[in-house]
């Protein structure tokens, strides 16, 4: 399985990394935040290859390039169904944004499937669960060819995330903060590079990748992670491709 970083960043687009975003094989996509569709250009990948979008949840800096996309892949000429996944309010969130943005009326030709899903959902090779972020948020675990990949979304430390984790190949955790921040993690609904190292640990992981960086010093998040989780720790950087 190929996980491709197409944004790793937090809140905001900084000079180095782009809003969350991830891409597994060609074909996945798991949010869509600003800047995804510049960088999947940067990488060259097909967007007609793209089956589905796997969004975590209705904040902008992982959905705001939702709209973009569905419109790049009408001006390519997509004509395959293109199937969302998202927490409940998904569907409406995407219509009401289709809306302001003012697309034309019948100006996408593609089906759009979008699906709301609550944790524990089971979608043929992904799994999921709830976790503990602001508004309503979901985690994702795909599973391809023996292979497992699973993504925290935005979250505080979730006992939920830890058993939908358990013994996956790799697991990508939101580290918005180091350990000096921690209340203010707790506070937004974010995870401290500690908290992500404790749920790698306890779900017995192979390998953690730190993300949804913003401005914290990176050793020191890779510090914190690996005083706790004895595995390969790594802070997961736009275009970084990995293969599981």
């Amino acid at each position: 399985m190929k996980v491709t970083f197409v944004g790793s960043g937090g809140p905001v687009v900084t000079e180095k990394r782009c809003c969350p975003c991830i891409l597994v094989d060609n074909d996945v996509l798991i949010d869509c935040g600003s800047g995804a569709l510049r960088n999947l250009r940067h990488l060259k990948v097909d967007l007609l290859d793209l089956s589905c979008l796997l969004i975590s949840h209705c904040h902008a800096d992982h959905i705001a390039d939702v709209v973009p996309l569905l419109w790049a892949m009408e001006l390519e000429g997509r004509s395959s169904k293109f199937v969302i996944f998202g927490p409940v309010g998904v569907r409406r969130t995407i219509c009401t944004l289709l809306q302001a943005l003012n697309t034309p009326d019948d100006f996408i030709s593609y089906a759009i499937d979008v699906k709301e899903i609550v944790g524990g959902t089971s979608l043929e090779e992904f799994a999921t669960c709830e976790v503990s972020h602001t508004i309503p948020t979901i985690a994702y675990r795909v599973n391809r060819r023996g292979i497992s990949i699973c993504y925290s979304g935005d979250t505080r430390f979730s006992g939920n995330l830890v058993k939908l984790a358990e013994n996956a190949d790799l697991l990508i955790h939101e580290s918005s903060f180091s350990s000096s921040r921690a209340d203010l993690a707790f506070r937004t609904g974010h995870s401290t590079a500690s908290v992500a190292g404790e749920v790698a640990r306890l779900a017995k992981v192979k390998k953690l990748a730190l993300f949804h960086i913003f401005r914290e010093d990176e050793a020191k998040l890779v510090e914190e992670a690996s005083s706790i989780f004895d595995g390969e720790v790594i802070v997961a950087e736009d275009f970084l491709s990995l293969e599981i």
